[in-house]
Order: structure tokens, then sequence, then C-alpha cells
């Protein structure tokens, strides 16, 4: 499904380093061509929203189309709901966020900071005995 995605959407993402879940790749198309990507996972029945990129060709109401279609099929496969870390600074971001309001949605705001590990790291802390 990635080879499939306009090399434009997976710049700089680094997805190809990653064990990414066709199932849970979803792509809006405009006129035969993929303009949009919402790389999502289940975390314990909500769908967790991983990254949202749109061509900044891609007409504004295929974002909503995207979303509209995720939540379609989320909910077909048992997910209660979604959430999402969106990064302000990000246009498609601020339209999720935008979209969301308007769907009545929770936006709950606060300073977050991602922290991330391979499980190869080199000082990785002791189990608890």
């Amino acid at each position: 499904m990635l080879d499939a995605i306009p090399e434009q959407l997976k710049e700089g993402e680094g997805w190809e380093l990653l064990n990414i879940d066709p199932n849970w790749i979803f792509v809006v198309h405009y006129r035969q061509e993929i303009v949009g990507v919402l790389l999502a996972c289940n975390c314990h029945g909500l769908a967790m929203i991983w990254r949202i990129k749109m061509l900044k060709t891609a007409p504004a109401h295929c974002l909503l189309f995207l979303l509209r279609d995720f939540v379609r099929i989320i909910k077909k496969r048992g997910c209660m709901g979604f959430m999402a870390f969106c990064e302000l600074d990000k246009p498609n971001e601020q339209a999720l966020i935008r979209i969301a309001k308007r769907a009545g949605c929770n936006l709950i705001g606060m300073n977050v900071m991602c922290v991330t590990s391979s499980v190869e790291v080199k000082h990785c802390p002791s189990p608890c005995h």
C-alpha cells in the first residue's frame, strides 16, 4: 500500500523503516489519484491517528472525505472512537481540529512531549524486581 502513495506524501517521514499495517492506511482520491493519506492504529479500542498528510494541490473537501471514510471504517471495526495528538503548526492538523470542533468532538489542550525509543537502546531501564 505504501508503494501506491505519492512520494510527496511520504517525503521526510521514514515510513519505509517501520512495520506499517496496511489495514490502517487510509487514502483519499481525487480524479483517480491519491491526494491524501491518514495513518492510524488500534490502541485498546481507540483508533489513534498518527499522521495526516495531503498534497498541496488537494481540494479542501478531500480531507473531510478522508476523515468521514476513516470514522465509518473504524466504527465497522468496533472502535469506540479516535484520538490524535495534533501539531498546531501543521495545516492539515489544524484542519482536523476545526473539523472535529464543528462535529462536536472533545478538544483537550495540553503541553506534551512525545517520547520514542527503540527496544535496542543501550541504556534501557532495568525491569523492576
